[in-house]
C-alpha cells in the first residue's frame, strides 16, 4: 500500500518533468518547489506555532532558496543554525548518551 507522501511525491516528480519538457527555466521550477515544501511547513508548524525565533536546522537549511521561501511565508525573519547539517545527528548522540 502506498502512503500519502509517497503518492506526493509521484505527482511532484511527475509535474517538475512536465514542467522541464515545456522548458520552463530550472531556477522558476526550483523556486516553485521552495514555495511549496515551505508553505506546507509552515502549515504544520501553525499547529504548535509560539512566540519567539524560528531556526532553521538539517541539510535542507542550507538552501538558500527555501530559507527565503521560508521567510517569505512565515513574513518574518528565519535563522538558520551553525552546521545545521548536523544537528539531527548530534541529537541523536545526546540521546543516545543520556540512555546509557
Amino acid at each position: 500500500m502506498r502512503s500519502i507522501n509517497s503518492t506526493c511525491v509521484v505527482f511532484a516528480q511527475s509535474e517538475v518533468i512536465s514542467l522541464v519538457a515545456r522548458k520552463y527555466d530550472r531556477r522558476d521550477i526550483l523556486a516553485g518547489m521552495h514555495i511549496s515544501m515551505a508553505r506546507r511547513i509552515v502549515k504544520l508548524m501553525k499547529k504548535s506555532e509560539k512566540d519567539g525565533d524560528i531556526l532553521m536546522t538539517g541539510g535542507g537549511s542550507l538552501s538558500i532558496g527555501l530559507h527565503k521561501a521560508f521567510e517569505e511565508e512565515l513574513m518574518r525573519d528565519v535563522f538558520v543554525a551553525d552546521y545545521p547539517q548536523f544537528n539531527g545527528a548530534i541529537g541523536a548522540a545526546l540521546i543516545a548518551s543520556e540512555r546509557g
